[in-house]
């Protein structure tokens, strides 16, 4: 109640320091009633507020005129932003679809050793496309060679890099077999060595591959032939084998 009775003595105190226009009556059964404070304050103030922006019409205008500029400028920040925003929202919806409707390119299984009539040990690799969308190979990189102990190669070495060759496509779920010839051939010593277990054969290389957006990929394999198994089997070092 004396939170209402300030209120209304704050009004009515107001309404003192407002210039009195005219007169607030209401003809009410034949007598004249004076407004309420309230009514009075609001008359009073809108009054005023009309004289003086009469009064100063080419300073109402100056200041219209900045505030409408400042709102130009907020808004075209703000709008700035939005853009920014949504062309962010764009690009990653894409880079999500890319993750998820791609192509991926694995090495199924590798056959092999195989010999040919010039005692040239070669290999059959089986690659697949596992992903939802076309894989185009556009490079392969294969080696089949001879790993000592202590991690060396034996004589040619390894040139496992990916090579330009004429582009395969491969939808999903389809395979292609690429062949692998030893750059020299297994006789003599080299047949010696593996029966003492001096090296292991070893199949590795790299496939280069793109979607139909052009975004390039490489699958990288290194397998090793187990003699009790008689087949390659994956590298136990995780690093030796990758996908993008």
């Amino acid at each position: 109640m004396g939170l209402i009775w300030l209120l209304y003595v704050a009004i009515a105190e107001g309404v003192s320091y407002v210039p009195d226009p005219s007169p607030c009556l209401i003809q009410v059964e034949g007598y004249e009633k004076g407004c309420a404070p309230l009514h009075v304050l609001a008359i009073r103030f809108l009054s005023a507020a009309v004289s003086w922006m009469d009064q100063h019409q080419g300073s109402v205008i100056a200041v219209t005129a900045i505030l409408i500029a400042i709102f130009s400028v907020a808004l075209w920040r703000s709008t700035r932003g939005m853009m920014r925003i949504a062309d962010q929202s764009v690009h990653l919806a894409r880079a999500n679809f890319v993750a998820t409707q791609r192509p991926r390119i694995i090495v199924r299984f590798v056959q092999g050793p195989f010999r040919n009539s010039e005692n040239h040990e070669y290999i059959c690799i089986t690659v697949t496309n596992i992903g939802v969308t076309p894989a185009i190979i556009d490079a392969f990189g294969g080696e089949l060679g001879r790993r000592y102990q202590n991690g060396e190669w034996a004589p040619p070495g390894i040139d496992a890099n990916p090579k330009p060759i004429q582009p395969i496509t491969l939808g999903s779920g389809e395979r292609h077999v690429f062949t692998v010839t030893s750059r020299r051939p297994h006789i003599g010593a080299d047949q010696l060595a593996d029966a003492w277990g001096v090296h292991e054969l070893c199949a590795l290389g790299a496939i280069r591959y793109r979607d139909g957006n052009g975004v390039n990929r490489e699958t990288g394999f290194f397998r090793i032939y187990n003699e009790g198994s008689k087949r390659f089997i994956t590298s136990t070092d995780s690093e030796d084998e990758y996908q993008d």
